[in-house]
């Protein structure tokens, strides 16, 4: 919380820094007397003053203002005071009040050009082009790629990150692909046929469908049957082994390795302290140690595809959590229940969960149709399924029928069928990653692309609003919305950080230059108004749309702020 407030902080008030900066210079420029600068609204808590204007920080962390000389909205000038027409806002040229007006929005549309370019110069950690996983039955797993190949080349274009690598293949849609890869220090060729690579609906490489994924399965396991050798040592659905003899394991197959079937091994291992709550907070779990051996009188169960002499079974095929109101709580679906088959099909891996119950769903132009105002949606509605699951070593069968699901990803609305099932947290690891650092001249050009993808995201963004396929509470976010991503990527380290302000302030910048009144965009609307007259509006025309405008963005203040409160709270 401490994090979220600090940040919060740092990332509002640099943003409204920079926007009313840009106010401020073009004000100077064109010689507009400019008595406050504030940071924050309300009364002033302190400040310092230079020239003719006073630098303040006010008692309300929400905002700002640059109150220029004769447009005074919050009544502090004295008006009986001489006013020298030199200084007088409202006396400049309409283009000179424009251009003022147009420099806040400009500046946070310039701000991100400067933080990314920092970024991208400082470097950061990007996923390097190393498989992690390989999934079964997938064109990757059909033409031999395996986990640890380092992917060198697509169709002869060089990668280095995992980033290059979706890129280069989203221009080969429709084309065989050959991949170099490096394989124990030597290099080979597979090709790809033709239709393996695949689009998303946003337009990315889909690579989980090619069967490549950067992540790996970690070391937490999942244990169905209370006669196993992982059960009888004391193992449970959940624990994480983090060593086996001492040598430390993060990954299953690095585990595996480690575990010889004749031999009598010492494990340690993460327990939570309470199987029921998933938290980052280390206090919540205690490590263990036990030993573990294959036992002669036990053997895995016939057919299982993830069967091994110990009874252990990767945790992503276990239920980590579900939703009370889900189509897996109608049909009976437990924590910790294993997903063993749908319609008879073994689920090897969560991928393959993930491809079976998307099976059930309506053609695509039905599923990303309709409107969803309210949450209603006219859609078909997918097939009931069988679902098997293992619990406490019983195998049951559970009829179910997923349900067409509203979701936001990648500020993309979709309707998917789903059964109302989370993985377990944990269940896969990062794969490795490397530094990449930019000169200041290629930084600057990327940078800008980055930019104009931010902007392209939010006009989307917006446009989903308009058309009704995105709610309000998803479009727009308030300071507390602000706070809790500020907090968020700044735990996840500075450039996270420098990336999160660079898009808030993108919007920051669209939203202002939208024509209602008390925005910048509101005013851009008079001014441009009174050009085309030839004179301005009537004061007191002015006076009652910018009290509107004052009510709807309390309105909109208020309910953007109780979403807020809400998203945050539900851990949305």
């Amino acid at each position: 919380m401490l994090l979220k407030i600090v940040a919060g902080l740092v990332m509002l008030s640099v943003l409204v820094i920079i926007h009313e900066a840009g106010h401020f210079v073009l004000a100077k420029l064109f010689k507009v007397g400019v008595p406050v600068f504030s940071i924050g609204m309300g009364p002033r808590v302190t400040g310092f003053q230079v020239g003719d204007t006073d630098f303040r920080i006010a008692a309300f962390p929400v905002g700002g203002y640059v109150q220029m000389a004769g447009a005074d909205p919050f009544g502090e000038e004295d008006p009986d005071a001489w006013l020298d027409p030199e200084d007088d806002f409202m006396q400049k040229p309409v283009w000179q009040r424009l251009l003022i007006m147009l420099a806040g929005p400009a500046a946070n549309l310039l701000l991100p050009l400067v933080v990314l370019t920092a970024v991208l110069v400082v470097g950061e950690n990007r996923a390097d082009s190393v498989v992690g996983l390989v999934l079964p039955d997938t064109p990757a797993a059909q033409v031999g790629l395996q986990a640890s190949d380092e992917i060198t080349s697509v169709n002869d274009q060089p990668v280095d990150f995992w980033g290059d690598l979706a890129e280069d293949l989203e221009g080969e849609v429709g084309k065989a692909v050959v991949l170099g890869v490096k394989r124990d220090g030597q290099q080979k060729h597979f090709t790809l046929p033709v239709g393996a690579v695949k689009l998303t609906p946003d337009v990315l490489a889909d690579m989980r469908a090619l069967g490549l994924s950067w992540m790996k399965v970690s070391s937490q396991v999942g244990v169905d049957d209370p006669t196993s050798p992982a059960a009888r040592a004391g193992l449970a659905t959940g624990d994480a082994i983090v060593a086996v003899d001492g040598d430390e394991v993060r990954t299953w197959q690095e585990m595996m390795n480690a575990l010889s079937q004749d031999a009598l091994h010492q494990v340690t291992y993460r327990h939570p302290l309470n199987p029921k709550e998933r938290t980052d907070d280390a206090s919540a779990y205690e490590t263990r140690s036990t030993a573990l051996r294959a036992i002669p009188d036990w053997s895995p169960r016939s057919g299982d595809p993830l069967g091994n002499v110990w009874g252990l079974v990767p945790v992503q095929v276990f239920v980590g959590a579900y939703a009370k109101d889900s189509a897996a709580s109608a049909a009976g679906v437990e924590l910790n229940d294993r997903i063993y088959a749908i319609d008879g099909k073994p689920v090897r891996d969560w991928n393959d969960l993930l491809r079976m119950v998307q099976a059930t769903a309506p053609p695509d132009e039905q599923v990303t149709s309709g409107g969803c105002l309210g949450g209603h949606v006219d859609l078909p509605q997918p097939r009931e399924l069988k679902l098997t699951v293992i619990r406490d070593g019983k195998v049951l069968d559970l009829a179910f029928r997923p349900r067409m699901t509203r979701e936001l990803v990648r500020a993309m609305v979709r309707y998917r069928p789903l059964i109302g099932i989370k993985q377990y947290p944990d269940a896969f690891v990062d794969g490795h990653e490397q530094i990449k650092r930019y000169g200041l001249f290629e930084a600057m050009p990327e940078a800008a692309r980055e930019t104009t993808g931010v902007i392209g995201t939010t006009f989307g963004v917006l446009a989903q609003f308009v058309t009704r396929e995105r709610k309000a509470s998803e479009t727009i976010g308030g300071p507390i919305a602000i706070f809790d991503m500020a907090g968020k990527s700044a735990a996840s380290g500075l450039t996270s950080f420098g990336r999160m302000m660079a898009a808030i302030s993108v919007g920051l910048a669209i939203i202002n230059l939208l024509p209602v009144p008390v925005l910048d965009g509101g005013q851009i609307l008079f001014f441009a108004i009174e050009g085309l007259r030839g004179r301005p509006l009537s004061l007191a025309l002015r006076e009652r749309i910018q009290m509107i405008g004052v009510l709807l963005l309390v309105v909109v203040f208020l309910y953007v702020s109780v979403s807020d409160i809400s998203r945050v709270i539900s851990g949305g």
